[in-house]
């Protein structure tokens, strides 16, 4: 597969981060994970249903996709997503004309620089009120907003750009007066969220296009720069360059006011709340580079390179039986019925097996419960309940160490 140098997918990093493009292509291409292979294989799956529901075409055996088994709960989520597009337009509609719907559609934005092109998950186009509607599916947990969306922005305007010159009739008009309004829909099925599921904001198209000619276009021409700048952040996650990043290290110790030779964090009781939040928010990144930095020493390690202070060692796994066959004769008649272990499944692999028998969502909420085990800090956007501090610690809002 070709992937464009400037891909949508990736502008939130190059547009924040513009050196990354050229540090990223000293390195190979790291290997997919099992977590893009999932979400691959859901949005094969969310294309094949969209255009058997809505265009007639035969899914085929969808039991098993790029050798990857589809069950239950990735047909459950990917549903979410069908019935997020079906909100937008019907079959009808789709049939007669009087909407028009695009899944997996390629587009290029060449026209803004070259090397930019991509292929979004699904878009509606409706010509009566000018309302174009760009969805995507977003399989994984990582929170994603659709305000100012750098991915689905760029969608949108090559989704534009792609109706105009499809049809020789619109060229007789402005191409911000054939759709004047843009829905960003994101789908984000396994993530409990305080807004849902299912997150739109839209954006008037001629701020599209001036966001695409201003801000798109000049950062992407700054990639090509010998000496873009490098700048770390929440962007870094992915980026194939995380491991080797002279900003990454920098900027992770200058924050922790250390450095490599004698690392000395500084304690939380001294830092204000905004200090706080400040490591709360690069802690993930931080971790992500700082795995990442040891997957990339370990491949060194493999080729034969030496790093001070470290070795390659076997990694050990839980001890197994040689032959359990062997181990259940030889132990039964010392301990008995004791060696078999007995419980009941847990009540996620039950849900599972009720969704193959086909039993209704829910039917045995009242047999079980979810403990609360404490508390923890997660980010505002979380679909949980805030847990209100006791009286006895109000007082800490007032004390002059958390000012």
């Amino acid at each position: 597969m070709i992937h464009a140098r400037n891909s949508a997918s990736s502008a939130h990093r190059w547009m924040a981060c513009p050196g990354s493009i050229n540090l990223a292509n000293r390195f190979p291409v790291p290997p997919t994970s099992e977590f893009a292979e999932e979400g691959t294989v859901a949005h094969e799956l969310g294309e094949k249903l969209l255009k058997e529901y809505f265009f007639g075409e035969a899914a085929g055996d969808i039991s098993v996709i790029r050798g990857t088994k589809v069950d239950a709960e990735m047909a459950e989520y990917v549903q979410v997503y069908i019935d997020a597009v079906a909100s937008y337009t019907s079959v009808d509609d789709v049939a007669t004309g009087k909407k028009i719907l695009k899944v997996e559609e390629k587009f290029s934005l060449e026209w803004l620089h070259p090397e930019m092109f991509g292929t979004n998950d699904a878009c509606v186009y409706d010509p009566y009120t000018k309302k174009l509607t760009i969805l995507d599916l977003k399989y994984g947990h990582g929170i994603q907003e659709p305000e100012w969306n750098a991915q689905l922005m760029c969608y949108a305007l090559g989704a534009i750009y792609k109706l105009w010159t499809d049809d020789p009739e619109n060229h007789t008009y402005e191409i911000t007066s054939l759709v004047k309004d843009v829905d960003l829909v994101i789908v984000q099925p396994r993530l409990k969220h305080v807004k849902g599921t299912v997150r739109s904001w839209s954006i008037p198209t001629t701020d599209l296009f001036f966001w695409g000619l201003n801000v798109l276009r000049p950062a992407a021409i700054e990639t090509h720069n010998e000496n873009a700048a490098l700048n770390s952040g929440k962007h870094c996650k992915y980026c194939a360059a995380l491991a080797a990043c002279p900003k990454q290290a920098e900027d992770a110790f200058a924050l922790a006011k250390t450095d490599f030779q004698r690392p000395i964090f500084p304690s939380p009781e001294t830092m204000t709340t905004s200090d706080l939040s400040k490591v709360m928010e690069a802690a993930e990144t931080f971790n992500d580079w700082a795995k990442s930095v040891k997957a990339f020493a370990q491949e060194k390690m493999f080729q034969g390179v030496k790093v001070p202070g470290f070795k390659l060692v076997n990694r050990r796994g839980k001890r197994r039986w040689n032959d359990e066959g062997q181990a259940v004769n030889a132990l039964y008649p010392i301990i008995g019925e004791s060696i078999y272990k007995k419980e009941l499944e847990s009540v996620f692999q039950v849900q599972k097996l009720l969704k193959l028998l086909k039993y209704p969502k829910g039917c045995i909420d009242q047999l079980y419960y979810t403990p609360e085990i404490g508390v923890t800090i997660a980010h505002e956007s979380d679909g949980r309940k805030e847990v209100q501090p006791t009286a006895h610690v109000d007082f800490l809002e007032m004390a002059d160490f958390l000012q």
